[in-house]
């Protein structure tokens, strides 16, 4: 599948010079900032590819469910419109082929094993001043060790950083704690092993949207277990898109 070649901007589209003004006058990125970039219009000369869990359909249906949900009560929100998936990592790499090869062998001689969604929750907005809604995946020392290995084995084909280039370029003010530095630095990814959290985004809410719909959303009962048996590769074309499967052998 051919994907479009993306060139960074070295500005922002209004809507987000609106939403992402703090009262300190920085601008100020939402924690998962990775999956934002696309949605700001940000792109890459190198095609951007995302490693992750496409879930199964009985519990895409019930995310979709409550990105609907937002629509009705908030209209277009970031992240509503993205199909559900769980991010182990993302990144700008120098090809597909690269890729298929290394997750080929990656999956040989892993074990399926069970994932645990528990809940909807958010990370609070202290750090972006936004409220990101997901389901929450409870991490288990498989799955951990699973995006650890992937950021690992996927990192040498990595075209610099696309979220540390993006930042310098665009958000300098933007802190990271110094592990998440650390991990750009030699990853070009921030989120790694233990401050990795795994979650199915629903919606990127400002404060005005959350008192509208977030205790809702919040209160939604979801408890759901399924047996991972595979990895996806996803590209970018408008929306995330499954490129290829990897099952466990």
């Amino acid at each position: 599948m051919h994907l479009a070649p993306l060139k960074f901007l070295t500005t922002f589209g209004t809507s987000l010079n609106r939403d992402v003004k703090s009262n300190d006058g920085l601008r100020r990125l939402p924690e998962n900032f990775i999956y934002d970039l696309i949605n700001y219009h940000i792109v890459n000369t190198v095609p951007a590819y995302l490693i992750g869990i496409d879930p199964p359909e009985d519990l895409k249906k019930e995310i979709y469910r409550l990105k609907n949900r937002v629509l009705e009560v908030c209209g277009e929100q970031q992240q509503v419109n993205e199909p559900p998936h769980c991010t182990f990592v993302v990144n700008n790499f120098s090809g597909e082929k690269e890729i298929d090869e290394t997750l080929r062998k990656l999956v040989q001689g892993i074990s399926p094993f069970y994932v645990d969604v528990n809940g909807i929750t958010y990370f609070p907005p202290e750090q972006s001043g936004f409220y990101m809604v997901h389901a929450s995946i409870r991490k288990t020392g498989e799955l951990e060790k699973l995006q650890k290995r992937i950021v690992t084995d996927t990192s040498g084909f990595r075209q610099g950083s696309l979220l540390q280039e993006y930042l310098k370029t665009n958000v300098p003010a933007y802190k990271c704690m110094p592990e998440e530095l650390a991990n750009l630095e030699r990853y070009g990814f921030p989120y790694v092993g233990k401050n990795w959290k795994p979650h199915i985004s629903i919606a990127i809410l400002d404060t005005e949207a959350f008192d509208k719909v977030g205790e809702e959303l919040t209160k939604t009962e979801l408890n759901y277990r399924f047996f991972l048996r595979e990895i996806v590769l996803f590209g970018y074309e408008n929306k995330w898109k499954p490129l290829r499967t990897y099952r466990f052998e």
